[in-house]
């Protein structure tokens, strides 16, 4: 399979080739359902990583630790006052 990815790298090629046809064959809602639900499923497993190492945390701290995971630390000082490399992320 002249196509395959690094993500396909550990996949043989009978199976990788069967992935990426039913990669293909979804719609584009389909295609967006997928990654709402993998975008869910990482900020769950962020919200757990936060709670066990902040068990402290209120919602707000919590709240601003998940931000600064996603948006640059210079935004998260101007908008929230919180800066990642001083209070973690």
């Amino acid at each position: 399979m002249n196509e395959r990815s690094t993500l396909l790298s550990d996949t043989d090629d009978d199976a990788a080739r069967v992935q990426v046809e039913r990669w293909r064959a979804l719609s584009v809602a389909e295609r967006m359902a997928i990654v709402g639900q993998l975008n869910a499923r990482s900020r769950a497993m962020a919200e757990v990583r936060m709670r066990a190492w902040y068990p402290d945390d209120g919602p707000r701290e919590r709240t601003l630790r998940l931000a600064a995971l996603r948006l640059p630390r210079e935004l998260m000082i101007a908008a929230f006052d919180w800066d990642p490399d001083e209070r973690g992320r």
